[in-house]
């Protein structure tokens, strides 16, 4: 079933061996967007961390089983994930799993964890296109978002029992090489003013 339309891209619900996953369908535009696809792919297949999307690979769209086989190229198949940030705070009642002070505290330290991965990682990437919807939540099960929306510290520190925060679409983001140099110092005997050493004195 479609989940959102795009400019650039149609995502579907779907599922991997009985995981309910996320098919994200670019927009044909040719060999470029095949390209672009392969490597935003390639690039996330390579980053696993709590607080980035996982993707599980690509699919090439099939013409038997696609209505509009000329508007979709390929399916990224990723995670499925419950909400944007946009939509869980964009309207005046938010998610009750994330009202609460301590579970916006959480999902702040997510994205901060995220972006120290990232940075850190060699070599370094940089997303590109930070905003609020590209910033995915996964909310907890439904049972336990009294004790989530209620403050319960415990609760909030289980990360089962809590929303988390996930970045998502990696079309922009760029890989920066770090170049590590290090400094030897010169060994420099000391001379007197006359030009001769100070250890022949």
């Amino acid at each position: 079933s479609l989940l959102g339309r795009g400019m650039y891209c149609d995502v579907f619900a779907g599922r991997l061996g009985g995981t309910p996953v996320a098919l994200k369908a670019f927009v044909a535009a040719g060999d470029a967007t095949t390209d672009a696809v392969d490597a935003e792919v390639k690039l996330l297949m390579g980053l696993r961390h709590t607080n980035i999307v996982t993707v599980f690979g690509r699919v090439q769209a099939s013409p038997l089983y696609d209505p509009e086989p000329h508007r979709r190229t390929r399916f990224m198949v990723m995670e499925a994930l419950d909400v944007t940030v946009t939509r869980a705070f964009g309207s005046r009642q938010p998610e009750p799993a994330v009202a609460s002070p301590e579970a916006k505290w959480w999902l702040g330290l997510d994205i901060i964890n995220a972006l120290n991965f990232l940075h850190s990682h060699n070599p370094r990437v940089i997303h590109g296109d930070l905003k609020p919807d590209n910033i995915m939540l996964r909310l907890p099960p439904a049972h336990t978002n009294d004790a989530s929306s209620g403050g319960s510290d415990g609760a909030l520190r289980d990360f089962h029992l809590r929303p988390s925060a996930k970045l998502v679409d990696f079309g922009l983001a760029e890989r920066q090489l770090q170049q590590h140099t290090s400094v030897v110092p010169q060994r420099r005997d000391t001379n007197d003013s006359d030009g001769s050493s100070s250890r022949g004195a």
